[in-house]
C-alpha cells in the first residue's frame, strides 16, 4: 500500500477483523475500523496511528451507510480507494457500490 488507501474493516473490535486493521494500517493504510463493540473499537482504533472508530451493525443498512460515508469522506480528501476488508459483507459492497468512492477493491 502506498499510505493512500482507506480500509473500511467491519467486525474491528476483536478477533479476525481487530488483526486485518491492525495489519492494514502497518501496510501504510488509514484505517475506519467499525463493529458493535463500541470499547473494543474505540481501544483499538486509539492504538492504530490515524486510524478512526465508527459504530456500525452491518445488519442494519443505515448503520452501513454512516460507515461508508465517512470513508468516502476520508478519500475526497486524500483521493484514494476505499476497501471492505474484513467481512466482506454485501451491505458495505453495496453500499460502496452506490456512493461516490471511485475505486474499491474487495478483499477477502
Amino acid at each position: 500500500m502506498n499510505g493512500k488507501q482507506i480500509a473500511l474493516v467491519t467486525g474491528a473490535g476483536r478477533g479476525i477483523g481487530a488483526a486485518t486493521a491492525r495489519r492494514l494500517a502497518a501496510d501504510g493504510a488509514k484505517v475506519l475500523l467499525t463493529d458493535i463493540q463500541d470499547s473494543a473499537g474505540e481501544a483499538l482504533a486509539a492504538s492504530i496511528e490515524g486510524a478512526a472508530y465508527r459504530h456500525c451493525n452491518v445488519a442494519k443498512e443505515a448503520d452501513v451507510a454512516a460507515a461508508v460515508a465517512e470513508a468516502v469522506r476520508y478519500d475526497a480528501v486524500a483521493p484514494s480507494s476505499v476497501l471492505d476488508a474484513a467481512t466482506c459483507s454485501l451491505a458495505v459492497i453495496t453500499a460502496l457500490w452506490k456512493s461516490s468512492a471511485r475505486i474499491v477493491r474487495r478483499w477477502c
